[in-house]
């Protein structure tokens, strides 16, 4: 007969990850402040890429034929400043994280591109009340 041993009081990896993921730091319990880091931080990731893939074209003759060159290196201007402007705004995200106009102008106001149904309801705006903002 086999025994039965009693499993270890430690949790398993999945465990830790599946309560971390479910319970303590879902993304909807992120303060506005925060999901606009991370929104600034996918809409870099984005710009990097399109600069990475538009930079192979650009160094790559045998595709030159297939593409308009002049747009190509403009789009690609164009790509590395969104990629500035918007590490920059990261910076100022983190950096001025607990000034009021920080929250109220690039989070609050939408600059980010995030809307976040507190701010659309305008509940919690009255009397200078921020609702879930860090």
């Amino acid at each position: 007969m086999k025994s039965r041993i009693a499993h270890s009081a430690v949790p398993t990896f999945k465990y830790k990850v599946t309560r971390y993921l479910l319970e303590k730091e879902v993304v909807m319990n992120w303060c506005t402040l925060n999901k606009c880091i991370l929104m600034l931080f996918l809409g870099s990731l984005m710009h990097v890429i399109w600069a990475i893939w538009k930079s192979v074209v650009l160094l790559t003759p045998e595709l030159w034929r297939w593409v308009n060159l002049a747009l190509l290196k403009q789009q690609l201007v164009i790509n590395l400043f969104g990629l500035f402007v918007f590490i920059g705004m990261i910076g100022i995200c983190h950096y001025f994280r607990k000034q009021d106009w920080t929250r109220r102008y690039i989070c609050g106001g939408h600059l980010c591109g995030q809307f976040v149904p507190r701010w659309l309801s305008s509940r919690g705006t009255e009397s200078g009340h921020h609702g879930d903002l860090c």
